[in-house]
């Protein structure tokens, strides 16, 4: 399916409902939303949508988990991991939005580096000062 294609299925107001995308022509799992910086939604008649939505919860929640179980406490690395993950989940969602709109590219490089920037800062703070525990 061309650039030209998606982006046609994704304006039509058929396929949105309030927020909601729903249109099974589009292949993309992730589309970008209808307002400007708005972030990313899910193909909602896309057959891996809930299988997305439940991996973006892994992302999100699943290094501070691992951090708490492994018995770090300290809020900057906590901070620090949720940083991190939503970078990863900001950079994810533009990939598998089919990339359909690159000029929103940097923008989107631009988020990631300064979360991540953020996100290695406070775990440099956080390791000079308290080993992480």
């Amino acid at each position: 399916m061309t650039r030209e294609e998606l982006i046609r299925l994704w304006e039509d107001p058929a396929h949105w409902r309030g927020r909601l995308y729903r249109c099974p022509e589009d292949p993309r799992v992730v589309v970008p939303k209808r307002t400007t910086w708005g972030g990313w939604t899910v193909n909602f008649s896309h057959p891996m949508a809930w299988w997305v939505i439940a991996a973006s919860v892994v992302v999100a929640a699943g290094p501070i988990l691992c951090l708490m179980a492994l018995g770090v406490r300290d809020p900057r690395w906590l901070f620090a991991a949720i940083l991190a993950s939503i970078g990863a989940l900001i950079w994810a969602s533009y990939i598998m939005s089919g990339r359909t709109h690159p000029e929103a590219l940097p923008k989107v490089v631009l988020a990631v580096v300064i979360v991540l920037l953020v996100a290695a800062w406070i775990c440099r703070l956080a390791a000079g000062t308290s080993g992480g525990k």
